[in-house]
């Protein structure tokens, strides 16, 4: 760990704001690479000092997760699919998505997406309501919320 800043919750709120500024040495599994990693992912975390003005404008900026939800398709029997993505979630992990809309303010269904080495993933073809009203999904146990569609 070479320094932290304060940067976007990634999880709300409730989440820390803290970011590490982490190089993997000899012997990881990517050694030299440098980048933040949020502090709650940071095991065995030891002093550090604050990132100054000069790193902070060196390191890339912290760039927060965003989970969209777009109408998507025409669903069979009437109403419209989920069209979800997700940006700067993670490289290469499972993210667990869950639908509602105004009928089902406590979720209907939970699906599994994997994003890739990016951070990204998309579907389409997971979740759909033929009801009235505001949709939106959730990821990791509510801790990303999208932005609301209504149809």
């Amino acid at each position: 760990m070479l320094c932290w800043t304060e940067g976007v919750k990634p999880y709300g709120e409730t989440s820390s704001s803290r970011w590490f500024w982490v190089r993997e040495l000899e012997g990881a599994p990517h050694p030299d690479t440098e980048a933040y990693v949020w502090s709650d992912l940071v095991v065995n975390q030891t002093e550090t000092p604050r990132c100054t003005d000069e790193e902070s404008r060196y390191y890339v900026r912290i760039t927060p997760p965003v989970l969209g939800l777009g109408q998507g398709a025409l669903a069979p029997g009437g109403g419209y699919r989920y069209l979800v993505t997700l940006n700067n979630m993670g490289a290469d992990r499972d993210v667990t998505i869950t639908c509602y809309d105004t009928v089902s303010p406590n979720g209907f269904y939970t699906f599994t997406m994997h994003t890739d080495a990016s951070g990204y993933a998309s579907a389409g073809d997971q979740c759909f309501s033929g009801d009235y009203g505001q949709h939106w999904v959730t990821a990791d146990e509510g801790l990303v919320t999208s932005n609301t569609v209504t149809w």
